[in-house]
């Protein structure tokens, strides 16, 4: 555990809120920093590095919904039921 998540496992919920709302506005947490992990994994595993930057590329073209992300999970979905 992280330190800030052991420290919020021995608070009741409510001072745990207060916790991450503190860090939230003092800190000036920024959601896209948050996001740039899950951004970076996208599809990292599934996919040869060369293809996983084009996919990125249409991915962050298209729009900034992300909606292509869920049609590309649909496909692999597909993909994997077919293969089985």
């Amino acid at each position: 555990m992280r330190g800030g998540d052991a420290a919020c496992s021995q608070m009741t919920e409510q001072s745990c809120y207060q916790y991450y709302c503190y860090c939230y506005f003092t800190l000036l947490f920024v959601i896209t920093v948050c996001c740039s992990r899950w951004v970076r994994l996208l599809f990292g595993r599934e996919f040869p590095m060369q293809d996983l930057l084009m996919l990125w590329d249409a991915i962050f073209a298209d729009s900034i919904s992300f909606d292509l992300v869920d049609y590309v999970f649909v496909a692999m979905l597909l993909y994997i039921r077919d293969a089985s």
